[in-house]
Protein backbone atom coordinates (compact mmCIF):
# COMPACT_ATOMS: atom_id res chain seq x y z
CA UNK A 1 0.00 0.00 0.00
CA UNK A 2 2.39 2.23 1.06
CA UNK A 3 4.42 1.50 -2.37
CA UNK A 4 1.39 2.48 -4.56
CA UNK A 5 0.91 6.06 -2.39
CA UNK A 6 4.75 6.88 -3.01
CA UNK A 7 4.41 6.02 -6.91
CA UNK A 8 1.23 8.66 -7.21
CA UNK A 9 2.55 11.15 -5.31
CA UNK A 10 5.64 10.63 -8.15
CA UNK A 11 3.24 10.76 -10.73
CA UNK A 12 1.66 13.73 -9.17
CA UNK A 13 4.94 15.26 -9.09
CA UNK A 14 6.23 14.70 -12.76
CA UNK A 15 2.80 16.08 -13.87
CA UNK A 16 3.28 19.28 -12.05
CA UNK A 17 7.09 19.82 -13.51
CA UNK A 18 5.84 19.28 -16.77
CA UNK A 19 2.82 22.05 -16.48
CA UNK A 20 5.82 24.18 -14.97
CA UNK A 21 8.23 23.69 -18.03
CA UNK A 22 5.74 23.46 -20.19
CA UNK A 23 5.06 27.57 -18.70
CA UNK A 24 8.11 28.78 -18.77
CA UNK A 25 8.46 27.91 -22.19
CA UNK A 26 5.26 29.23 -23.86
CA UNK A 27 5.68 31.91 -26.28
CA UNK A 28 5.91 35.71 -24.96
CA UNK A 29 2.79 36.42 -26.37
CA UNK A 30 0.78 34.56 -24.17
CA UNK A 31 2.28 35.76 -21.38
CA UNK A 32 0.86 39.16 -22.14
CA UNK A 33 -2.98 38.26 -22.25
CA UNK A 34 -4.89 40.23 -19.84
CA UNK A 35 -7.28 38.57 -18.11
CA UNK A 36 -9.66 41.68 -18.18
CA UNK A 37 -10.85 42.53 -21.39
CA UNK A 38 -9.42 45.58 -22.94
CA UNK A 39 -11.91 48.90 -22.81
CA UNK A 40 -13.24 49.46 -26.35
CA UNK A 41 -15.77 51.99 -25.73
CA UNK A 42 -15.52 55.42 -26.90
CA UNK A 43 -12.73 54.85 -29.40
CA UNK A 44 -12.36 55.35 -32.93
CA UNK A 45 -10.68 52.20 -33.51
CA UNK A 46 -12.75 49.86 -31.48
CA UNK A 47 -11.56 46.94 -33.70
CA UNK A 48 -8.05 47.19 -32.82
CA UNK A 49 -8.93 47.54 -29.02
CA UNK A 50 -11.35 45.20 -28.90
CA UNK A 51 -9.07 42.49 -30.37
CA UNK A 52 -6.13 43.70 -28.20
CA UNK A 53 -4.34 41.56 -25.52
CA UNK A 54 -3.66 44.27 -23.06
CA UNK A 55 -2.55 47.93 -22.75
CA UNK A 56 0.43 49.62 -22.27
CA UNK A 57 1.23 53.39 -21.21
CA UNK A 58 2.28 54.71 -24.54
CA UNK A 59 2.43 58.30 -23.96
CA UNK A 60 1.30 58.70 -27.13
CA UNK A 61 1.11 62.47 -28.57
CA UNK A 62 0.96 63.93 -31.94
CA UNK A 63 2.91 67.00 -32.97
CA UNK A 64 2.35 70.33 -35.71
CA UNK A 65 4.44 70.41 -38.63
CA UNK A 66 3.36 74.10 -39.51
CA UNK A 67 2.11 72.48 -42.29
CA UNK A 68 -1.02 71.18 -44.10
CA UNK A 69 -0.17 67.56 -44.87
CA UNK A 70 2.07 66.24 -42.05
CA UNK A 71 1.63 65.96 -38.83
CA UNK A 72 3.92 63.79 -36.17
CA UNK A 73 3.75 61.00 -33.78
CA UNK A 74 5.63 60.19 -30.52
CA UNK A 75 5.06 57.03 -27.94
CA UNK A 76 6.81 55.39 -25.19
CA UNK A 77 7.79 51.31 -26.04
CA UNK A 78 6.14 49.01 -23.65
CA UNK A 79 8.14 47.02 -21.06
CA UNK A 80 6.68 43.75 -22.61
CA UNK A 81 8.82 41.99 -25.37
CA UNK A 82 7.38 42.58 -28.56
CA UNK A 83 7.80 42.17 -32.79
CA UNK A 84 7.21 45.64 -34.54
CA UNK A 85 4.58 48.93 -34.42
CA UNK A 86 1.81 49.66 -36.45
CA UNK A 87 0.59 53.18 -36.48
CA UNK A 88 -3.20 53.72 -37.20
CA UNK A 89 -4.63 56.74 -38.44
CA UNK A 90 -8.05 57.98 -39.77
CA UNK A 91 -9.97 60.93 -40.54
CA UNK A 92 -12.14 61.86 -38.11
CA UNK A 93 -14.34 64.50 -39.92
CA UNK A 94 -13.81 63.44 -43.85
CA UNK A 95 -17.01 62.71 -45.31
CA UNK A 96 -15.51 59.12 -47.01
CA UNK A 97 -13.93 56.80 -44.57
CA UNK A 98 -10.06 57.23 -44.79
CA UNK A 99 -7.57 55.33 -42.58
CA UNK A 100 -4.28 53.96 -43.06
CA UNK A 101 -1.14 52.14 -41.81
CA UNK A 102 2.01 52.13 -41.50
CA UNK A 103 4.57 50.23 -39.81
CA UNK A 104 7.39 51.21 -37.52
CA UNK A 105 10.51 48.81 -36.95
CA UNK A 106 11.14 47.69 -33.27
CA UNK A 107 13.13 50.50 -31.80
CA UNK A 108 10.87 53.62 -33.36
CA UNK A 109 9.38 55.82 -30.96
CA UNK A 110 7.88 58.54 -33.89
CA UNK A 111 6.94 58.50 -37.29
CA UNK A 112 6.19 61.65 -39.27
CA UNK A 113 3.14 61.26 -41.25
CA UNK A 114 2.54 62.50 -44.67
CA UNK A 115 0.28 63.47 -47.94
CA UNK A 116 -2.47 63.43 -45.17
CA UNK A 117 -5.72 65.16 -46.09
CA UNK A 118 -5.81 69.17 -45.42
CA UNK A 119 -7.65 70.94 -42.40
CA UNK A 120 -8.32 67.16 -41.24
CA UNK A 121 -8.98 65.88 -37.47
CA UNK A 122 -6.60 62.81 -37.25
CA UNK A 123 -6.98 59.91 -34.54
CA UNK A 124 -3.96 57.68 -34.33
CA UNK A 125 -3.17 54.81 -32.49
CA UNK A 126 -0.18 52.21 -31.96
CA UNK A 127 0.31 48.81 -31.49
CA UNK A 128 3.00 46.50 -30.65
CA UNK A 129 2.83 43.71 -32.37
CA UNK A 130 3.87 40.15 -30.23
CA UNK A 131 4.82 38.33 -33.41
CA UNK A 132 6.11 38.33 -36.86
CA UNK A 133 2.46 38.22 -37.81
CA UNK A 134 0.69 40.89 -35.73
CA UNK A 135 -1.87 38.44 -35.01
CA UNK A 136 -1.54 39.14 -31.59
CA UNK A 137 -0.74 43.16 -29.94
CA UNK A 138 -0.96 45.36 -27.14
CA UNK A 139 -2.33 48.99 -27.64
CA UNK A 140 -1.62 52.12 -26.63
CA UNK A 141 -3.67 52.77 -23.59
CA UNK A 142 -5.14 56.08 -25.78
CA UNK A 143 -5.69 57.44 -28.39
CA UNK A 144 -4.16 60.43 -30.01
CA UNK A 145 -5.68 63.58 -32.12
CA UNK A 146 -4.28 66.46 -34.35
CA UNK A 147 -5.54 68.14 -37.17
CA UNK A 148 -3.43 69.39 -40.24
CA UNK A 149 -3.97 73.15 -41.09
CA UNK A 150 -5.46 75.16 -44.01
CA UNK A 151 -3.29 75.31 -46.97
CA UNK A 152 -1.42 78.92 -47.11
CA UNK A 153 -0.99 80.24 -50.21
CA UNK A 154 1.10 83.37 -50.57
CA UNK A 155 0.40 85.93 -53.71
CA UNK A 156 3.73 86.68 -55.27
CA UNK A 157 2.45 88.24 -58.30
CA UNK A 158 0.59 89.59 -60.82
CA UNK A 159 0.29 88.31 -64.54
CA UNK A 160 0.41 90.55 -67.58
CA UNK A 161 -2.02 88.61 -69.60
CA UNK A 162 -2.36 84.64 -68.65
CA UNK A 163 -1.54 82.39 -69.71
CA UNK A 164 1.08 83.84 -72.45
CA UNK A 165 2.06 86.74 -69.84
CA UNK A 166 4.76 87.34 -67.18
CA UNK A 167 4.36 86.61 -63.56
CA UNK A 168 5.86 90.10 -62.79
CA UNK A 169 5.82 91.45 -58.15
CA UNK A 170 3.63 94.18 -57.83
CA UNK A 171 2.77 97.10 -55.48
CA UNK A 172 -0.92 98.38 -54.78
CA UNK A 173 -1.56 101.51 -52.98
CA UNK A 174 -5.10 102.43 -52.17
CA UNK A 175 -7.12 103.93 -49.52
CA UNK A 176 -9.22 101.13 -47.76
CA UNK A 177 -9.17 97.97 -46.95
CA UNK A 178 -11.50 94.39 -47.19
CA UNK A 179 -11.19 91.78 -44.87
CA UNK A 180 -10.95 88.25 -46.72
CA UNK A 181 -13.80 87.07 -44.93
CA UNK A 182 -15.82 90.11 -46.18
CA UNK A 183 -15.21 88.57 -49.75
CA UNK A 184 -17.74 86.75 -51.99
CA UNK A 185 -15.65 83.69 -53.02
CA UNK A 186 -16.18 80.44 -54.21
CA UNK A 187 -12.60 78.97 -53.39
CA UNK A 188 -12.60 76.00 -51.25
CA UNK A 189 -12.84 77.30 -47.43
CA UNK A 190 -9.71 74.10 -47.19
CA UNK A 191 -7.45 77.29 -48.55
CA UNK A 192 -6.07 80.46 -46.98
CA UNK A 193 -4.69 83.03 -49.21
CA UNK A 194 -2.64 85.50 -48.04
CA UNK A 195 -2.05 88.83 -49.64
CA UNK A 196 0.34 91.17 -49.64
CA UNK A 197 0.15 94.09 -47.13
CA UNK A 198 0.45 96.76 -49.57
CA UNK A 199 -2.32 94.91 -51.50
CA UNK A 200 -5.44 96.92 -50.97
CA UNK A 201 -9.32 96.81 -51.86
CA UNK A 202 -11.41 99.56 -51.91
CA UNK A 203 -14.27 98.71 -48.69
CA UNK A 204 -17.28 98.51 -51.64
CA UNK A 205 -15.53 95.97 -53.64
CA UNK A 206 -17.48 92.88 -55.02
CA UNK A 207 -14.65 90.18 -55.84
CA UNK A 208 -14.94 86.31 -56.40
CA UNK A 209 -11.89 84.12 -56.53
CA UNK A 210 -11.46 80.98 -58.76
CA UNK A 211 -8.30 78.46 -59.31
CA UNK A 212 -6.86 78.07 -62.60
CA UNK A 213 -4.34 76.02 -62.25
CA UNK A 214 -2.62 74.12 -59.23
CA UNK A 215 1.21 72.55 -60.53
CA UNK A 216 4.99 72.01 -59.04
CA UNK A 217 7.00 74.10 -60.49
CA UNK A 218 9.93 70.96 -61.88
CA UNK A 219 12.54 73.88 -61.28
CA UNK A 220 11.89 75.08 -57.43
CA UNK A 221 9.72 71.97 -56.46
CA UNK A 222 7.59 74.88 -54.80
CA UNK A 223 3.67 74.56 -55.85
CA UNK A 224 2.02 77.17 -57.80
CA UNK A 225 -1.63 77.92 -57.80
CA UNK A 226 -2.81 80.34 -60.41
CA UNK A 227 -6.04 82.28 -59.17
CA UNK A 228 -8.82 84.49 -61.20
CA UNK A 229 -10.09 87.29 -59.38
CA UNK A 230 -12.95 89.08 -60.66
CA UNK A 231 -12.97 92.82 -58.68
CA UNK A 232 -15.87 95.56 -59.81
CA UNK A 233 -16.19 93.60 -63.10
CA UNK A 234 -12.61 93.40 -63.91
CA UNK A 235 -10.37 90.34 -63.96
CA UNK A 236 -7.13 90.08 -62.55
CA UNK A 237 -4.93 86.74 -62.27
CA UNK A 238 -2.75 86.46 -59.92
CA UNK A 239 0.35 83.50 -58.78
CA UNK A 240 0.78 82.13 -55.51
CA UNK A 241 3.12 79.47 -53.66
CA UNK A 242 2.57 76.85 -51.04
CA UNK A 243 4.34 77.93 -47.91
CA UNK A 244 3.27 75.21 -45.36
CA UNK A 245 3.43 72.23 -48.04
Amino acid sequence: MPYKQTLVIVIILLFLSALAVAYRFLPNSSLQTNSQPVDYTNRIHTNLYRDAQATWDAQLKSESLDSSSRLRLTWNKPEETYNHFLITVTAADYDAPWTRTESGEHDRVSLDLSELLLDTDFIFVVQACLNLDCTEWLIADQEAGNRTEKEIWSVVGIYTTYPQGKLIPYTFDLTETIRREEWESDMTPRLDIEWPTKLIFPADAKQTLGILENFKDDKTSKQHLIIEQTLNGKKIVYGATLKNP
